[in-house]
């Protein structure tokens, strides 16, 4: 009997692992695909969240947020080293990248490798055509000086000054790599109906509708999916579409959030907040007491559920869970009127009334609601509130010249670094600089440009948390919400895991369709660099060979 379970269980590791793959992915948006050049996507253009999506699958770049976070991690560079002054960077790039082949544009349809050459034509693409508006963005913002190739599988690149950012806007698709064979026989005009990467996907076929099939050859091994297919759902049919099944899932419009209430959603904070500002240079805010007074005084989370519909959270933090160097806090401001009073007592604030001072607000309807909360919130301590509401025009124009006691405003980053944030409170960025509570701080200012010039990112966040923990306990702003993008998921679909960056960013590789619902499976044939060597299922048929041939010759 013993022996009997020994065979069943190696018999178990002989069935390949083909359980995972197959099947389509329905995905659709309300916004047609433009592009599939990874060098014309722009934040700016309204195809911007479903263009990317797609071409994604199909490019790839230096290195990639890792999945469900905003942390990164190698893609086609394995690894890179940084020089001592932070301004070069050095990739090494992996050797077993292949372009899609069964093309047109190499010949005999056979592909070839990708090598550092291939990075500096995609570079030199972008930054000397007119295909893109992302040139300025290389220069001015990622502060790249120059790019060069060294040797077949090393790409260096030379900042113009140390950037603690660029890493993490390398995952753009302005910075993939493409063959320069598609420009040359077809025209960058006609990119698109000839786009070839080394990604999880390639283009299959694109009419009304993007049909992606899988890369057979992909380097980390065959993507679970067989296909995917994007198309355009108008926003009103959303919901209908996904509750016959025709989308495996969706990003839940705004105005159909409380339709959708019914299903369990994947919620994913946005990168943003929105908050109160102090003047920190004008009486009553310039006395740290009375600012951490209207913070205990105020609390927006009573009635945000209400107004949002659960689209947004209350903030507790500067940094937003899903950025780099994130911390889970508890809120330093927990709603305390009695505590609050205690504060305008001793700052000296104990006339009737205590306080009086103006906010000036947007004109946004959701914020107007929530004055009218902390006019009553203010009201129970003593402090009278005038509101003034203003165009974004005017209010932005207050907030800079320092025209301000107290003022609403947000803030909303396009990359998942920490000093988008906390810059705002560095003593240089007074005014127009983001800074227009006009605080200041030395060692927030030391810690941020500590935090600058640092290389490791674990010794960078301590330094950028230790800077929050001093914002915070100065009390500088009010932190509002944040709102959240919400995402419906069939429950078919396995391994969704969208990050702060959203779905857009996330390779589709290991998604997968459960077995009841998959219409097709395949075998896999190629396993990819992470699984070298031989297959389980085959190491498993070698173990049930040599347990028989043991089992026979102890008969014998």
């Amino acid at each position: 009997m013993q022996k009997l379970f020994i065979l069943f269980g190696l018999m178990l590791l002989v069935q390949p692992p083909n359980n995972q793959y197959g099947g389509t992915l329905h995905l659709g948006y309300t916004m047609d695909i433009q592009t599939l050049d990874p060098h014309r996507t722009n934040v700016e253009y309204a195809d911007f969240d479903s263009s990317i999506a797609a071409v994604n699958q199909i490019f790839e770049g230096l290195v990639k947020y890792k999945s469900g976070t905003a942390e990164i991690e190698p893609l086609l560079a394995e690894s890179w080293d940084i020089s001592e002054d932070g301004r070069v960077y050095t990739f090494h790039l992996r050797k077993n990248v292949y372009w899609q082949d069964g093309n047109d544009i190499f010949p005999e349809g056979k592909s070839r490798p990708v090598k550092a050459d291939d990075f500096v034509y995609s570079w030199n693409r972008i930054t000397t055509s007119e295909i893109s508006a992302m040139k300025d963005f290389f220069s001015n913002t990622a502060k790249v000086e120059k790019w060069e190739g060294k040797g077949s599988y090393t790409f260096e690149v030379t900042l113009k000054q140390p950037n603690p950012f660029f890493l993490y806007v390398l995952p753009f698709p302005c910075f993939s790599v493409i063959p320069k064979e598609i420009d040359q026989k077809y025209g960058v005009e006609n990119f698109s109906a000839h786009a070839v990467g080394t990604g999880p996907f390639e283009v299959k076929t694109w009419t009304d509708r993007l049909q992606l099939k899988y890369n057979e050859d992909y380097w980390k091994g065959e993507p679970y999916l067989s296909e995917i297919e994007y198309r355009t759902v108008k926003s009103e049919d959303v919901l209908e579409e996904f509750e016959k099944g025709s989308l495996d899932w969706c990003v839940v419009p705004a105005e159909l959030w409380q339709e959708f209430s019914s299903y369990d959603l994947v919620q994913v904070p946005k990168l943003e907040i929105l908050y109160l500002g102090m003047n920190c240079q004008k009486n009553p805010f310039s006395d740290q007491k009375v600012r951490q007074a209207i913070n205990y005084a105020l609390d927006c989370g009573v009635i945000l559920d209400e107004l949002y519909q659960k689209r947004a959270e209350k903030a507790v933090s500067i940094l937003p869970p899903g950025l780099v160097c994130h911390r889970q806090r508890e809120d330093l401001y927990e709603r305390d009127p009695a505590k609050a009073q205690t504060l305008l007592d001793e700052a000296g604030y104990t006339g009737n009334p205590r306080l009086q001072i103006e906010l000036k607000s947007s004109e946004s309807y959701i914020q107007q609601q929530i004055n009218d909360l902390y006019k009553e919130q203010l009201r129970e301590i003593g402090v009278e509130l005038e509101i003034t509401y203003l165009d974004l025009g005017s209010l932005f124009h207050a907030v800079d010249t320092g025209d301000t006691q107290l003022f609403t405003l947000g803030w909303y980053v396009d990359w998942p670094y920490p000093d988008q944030f906390l810059l705002l409170f560095h003593s240089s960025r007074w005014g127009p600089g983001g800074n227009g509570c006009f605080y200041a701080n030395e060692d927030v200012d030391s810690l941020i440009e500590k935090a600058g010039e640092e290389q490791d990112i674990a010794s960078a966040c301590s330094l950028y948390q230790k800077a929050e923990d001093i914002i915070l306990g100065d009390s500088v702003w009010v932190l509002q919400w944040r709102r959240v993008d919400g995402y419906a998921v069939q429950e078919w679909i396995q391994g969704f895991n969208p990050g702060g960056m959203g779905e857009k960013y996330e390779k589709l590789d290991k998604i997968w369709i459960s077995e009841y619902h998959r219409q097709t499976t395949r075998i896999p044939e190629n396993i990819g660099e992470k699984e070298a060597g031989l297959p389980s299922y085959v190491v498993g048929a070698l173990l049930l060979l040599g347990v028989v041939v043991l089992l026979k010759s102890r008969k014998k």
